[in-house]
């Protein structure tokens, strides 16, 4: 692939890893003392703005508008965890992929902006949800001199070409005491036996896997306060995805959401959403029970911006 650039650990600066993960041409080279993975050699940034400004990242437009109940059922669950700790005000959502995050955050008060780089997604969001949403990467311009409540992504970091920096100009861009909210895979920290359990690690959308370390490290780095950070086992999730994706359930389709549901349509339909609310069940109920660090989790981790 062109335009290719080797790098080292952002954080300790060590580049003496050893490769973990191997996809797609890509090799994911661990730092044990920092516990984080990351892609080198990787993309340059211009190429990963390009994935996702043009529809080439691992899940489609498409997709993310057509899986309303899914995205449903996480957004009013992440919302029950934010509003122990910020209850309304401006909310801006990096990555707000199709924007069901930030409608459902409008029902209970919340004044919504989103920051979408797929042009599709971008559109629904400002055409369908009718909810400001910028198409352009997140900088210390973007909405001008506004600043936020709140600012949130899921599985955003990951993406990031320099997360250190982008989480710099999120802090720049909350109010004094606002708070920062993300979701992410904790690969970092995960016994390499189990990566078999991931049918697909997405290389090269996702640039780096983070570990708790890591993540205290990057956060406070640039200047919040770590307020809590929730763990969520996913194995028994990703077991069930595995046995299901055995079963060959139908698959989304550009043209899905225009036909009309018929009785077999409309029970397929049904019994999908039923799948869905068991894997997320398994993934944030069941999942959080303890369990060993060693494991698949996902993170969902809250932070302030101290009052000045």
């Amino acid at each position: 692939m062109a335009g290719m650039e080797d790098i080292s650990c952002i954080l300790c600066g060590s580049n003496n890893g050893p490769v973990v993960i191997e996809e797609n041409g890509f090799d994911g080279k661990k730092c044990e003392p920092c516990s984080l993975i990351y892609i080198s050699p990787r993309p340059q940034q211009q190429a990963v703005l390009n994935i996702y400004g043009h529809d080439d990242a691992y899940i489609p437009a498409h997709a993310h508008v057509e899986s309303t109940w899914p995205k449903q059922l996480h957004a009013r669950y992440m919302l029950k965890l934010i509003r122990q700790h910020c209850r309304r005000g401006s909310l801006l959502e990096i990555g707000a992929g199709a924007g069901y995050f930030l409608a459902e955050a409008r029902k209970i008060g919340f004044d919504p902006f989103a920051i979408e780089l797929n042009p599709a997604q971008a559109e629904f969001i400002r055409s369908t949800l009718n909810i400001p949403c910028d198409n352009q990467p997140l900088s210390y311009e973007s909405w001008k001199d506004k600043q936020f409540d709140l600012i949130y992504h899921c599985d955003v970091i990951s993406h990031l070409h320099d997360p250190l920096a982008e989480l710099r100009v999120m802090y720049d861009k909350l109010k004094p005491g606002g708070h920062l909210v993300f979701e992410t895979g904790n690969l970092g920290d995960v016994d390499p036996k189990y990566f078999s359990l991931i049918p697909a690690f997405q290389y090269p959308d996702p640039l780096f896997f983070f570990g708790q370390r890591s993540l205290r490290e990057i956060v406070q780095r640039s200047g919040f306060k770590l307020i809590k950070m929730h763990q969520f086992n996913i194995a028994p999730q990703l077991r069930f995805m595995n046995f299901m994706r055995g079963k060959k359930l139908p698959a989304h389709t550009k043209k899905s959401a225009q036909r009309p549901l018929s009785r077999s349509s409309a029970i397929k339909t049904l019994l999908k959403n039923g799948c869905h609310t068991l894997s997320f069940g398994l993934r944030y109920h069941l999942g959080s029970w303890p369990v060993s660090l060693s494991t698949p989790q996902t993170v969902v981790l809250i932070a302030q911006k101290p009052l000045e």
